[in-house]
């Protein structure tokens, strides 16, 4: 799933910041959460934002650090939520998705 972000209200007549645009992040799926910490953490990953249940989804959102110190989110989909999911239910509209 690519989620595309829309510039800010605020943002749209201004000149582009190069620092405050492009790839900020991207998330990889995890089937278990816990186990995956555990993992990480014994093989000294630094796990930047422990898991949390996020507000657009139902399940479980942790972020690491890579050795270059760019964000990664960990995210472990629950009760049959899934980026394929038609009845996700998004407080902003929905991502789009390319097939």
């Amino acid at each position: 799933m690519i989620e595309v972000l829309k510039a800010a209200p605020e943002m749209v007549d201004r000149p582009v910041d190069q620092r405050s645009v492009g790839l900020r992040m991207f998330a990889l799926k995890v089937d278990d959460m816990a186990q995956t910490i555990e993992e990480l953490e014994a093989r000294g990953v630094e796990i930047s934002r422990p898991p949390i249940s996020p507000s657009v989804y139902e399940g479980l959102q942790a972020e690491i650090k890579d050795p270059n110190g760019i964000s990664i989110e960990l995210r472990e989909w629950q009760r049959g939520d899934s980026t394929y999911n038609n009845d996700w239910p998004p407080s902003r509209p929905a991502p789009i998705r390319i097939e």
